[in-house]
């Protein structure tokens, strides 16, 4: 989080900042082109509609294509629309933006109760993650405001 020049504060997400997650991503392409070129798919699929800039052929080599090419289209297609979360990832001690009870580290009032808290991505849908932050976020306010959660969660 940053402070531009005129003094509004703006989110950089920094996608595919680190070099390990833009391996991930093009991989994640070449594994998609497998699966496209595996014998299930032999002679369904004539033509490559969306994806990196290519030529597609059912005989191609993937592990061919430059991994700058691949890249290209990850940078295109990546963005905010998907389900984001670990921005702002909660941490131990000292550790990440977002302490145990929500309070965002450096930023007096300001509590962030959304997947954006979420250390680790998990192997469900994320949604379950929301409900969940929501649930012990809304136990510690009501307890810290000195009243009881009737939820039985």
């Amino acid at each position: 989080m940053t402070v531009d020049h005129k003094g509004e504060i703006v989110l950089d997400p920094n996608f595919l900042s680190h070099p390990f997650d833009m391996r991930v991503a093009i991989e994640t392409i070449r594994a998609i082109l497998r699966i496209s070129l595996s014998s299930k798919w032999k002679g369904d699929i004539k033509a490559l509609l969306w994806g990196p800039e290519i030529k597609w052929s059912p005989d191609m080599d993937i592990d061919g294509i430059p991994d700058d090419v691949l890249a290209a289209f990850v940078r295109k297609v990546v963005n905010h629309g998907y389900h984001q979360m670990s921005t702002l990832a909660m941490g131990r001690g000292d550790e990440g933006a977002v302490d145990k009870d929500f309070r965002l580290r450096g930023v007096e009032g300001v509590r962030v109760v959304d997947l954006s808290v979420c250390p680790l991505l998990t192997n469900n849908h994320t949604q379950v993650n929301v409900y969940v932050i929501g649930e012990v976020a809304a136990r510690k306010l009501i307890k810290e405001n000195g009243g009881k959660p009737k939820s039985k969660l």
